[in-house]
């Protein structure tokens, strides 16, 4: 079965926290597996980076959720494919941070 991986950039509205990063992996980690969704969210430089991996309208229903957090503005998709199998196989949300982030 034929996945897609989506690779997209944002810019935080509001100062981010090593914390809220951490909840909002907590908080995706409980409600991906449902969806078979895996992938990895990281925060560096005044950006979010989120791979998201999974069954193609699961990813895209996902997407669309995530455009529409006011946690954000600015989304760009960097990279859509289809692969046939998962970077991020056992991460249903991975996270890190490099710094806390401030809005800009």
């Amino acid at each position: 079965m034929a996945l897609k991986q989506l690779l997209y950039i944002s810019r935080p509205t509001q100062d981010v926290t090593r914390e809220m990063l951490n909840s909002i992996a907590s908080a995706a980690s409980m409600r991906n597996p449902a969806f078979s969704i895996t992938g990895l969210l990281l925060l560096g430089n005044g950006l979010f980076m989120q791979m998201l991996e999974g069954p193609p309208d699961c990813v895209e229903t996902l997407l669309d959720t995530i455009r529409d957090d006011p946690r954000h503005r600015g989304l760009e998709v960097l990279l859509e494919r289809e692969v046939e199998s998962r970077f991020f196989p056992d991460w249903s949300m991975g996270s890190t941070a490099s710094t806390p982030t401030s809005a800009r």
